[in-house]
């Protein structure tokens, strides 16, 4: 499974946990799993993974294929995460689901323009 695959998977995983706890909220009553899912070791545990695979996947992508699109998605979406951890309760919720979305795109768009660039070596001769 490729990083970009992997990245995808992760971004979708904070996704669904961005949405899914409100949701959750509203049904009431929750308990144990509501306390689970809002703890904010749940965020940071998630947004290792997803951190880590920006930091290793778009600079070397963009070495590849020269597009720096999926690399700039990528390092906004990874902002906006990063954002959410310091803004406001009721604010963190917009900049976690939209730097999601923002890096789940870029991992797709990311794996497009890998398919269509050429194998190219890391270092090459002058």
């Amino acid at each position: 499974m490729g990083k970009d695959n992997i990245g995808m998977f992760c971004s979708g995983l904070c996704l669904c946990h961005c949405l899914a706890t409100p949701f959750l909220f509203t049904l009431g009553g929750v308990g144990l799993l509501g306390e689970v899912f809002h703890s904010e070791y749940v965020h940071i545990f998630l947004a290792f993974p997803v951190l880590g695979l920006v930091a290793i996947t778009f600079p070397s992508s963009y070495r590849q294929h020269r597009c720096a699109t999926p690399l700039v998605m990528g390092f906004f979406g990874a902002g906006l995460i990063l954002c959410s951890f310091l803004v406001s309760h009721d604010t963190e919720h917009y900049f976690s689901v939209f730097g999601g979305l923002l890096l789940f795109s870029a991992h797709f768009t990311n794996r497009h323009f890998l398919k269509r660039a050429p194998f190219q070596t890391e270092v090459q001769s002058a």
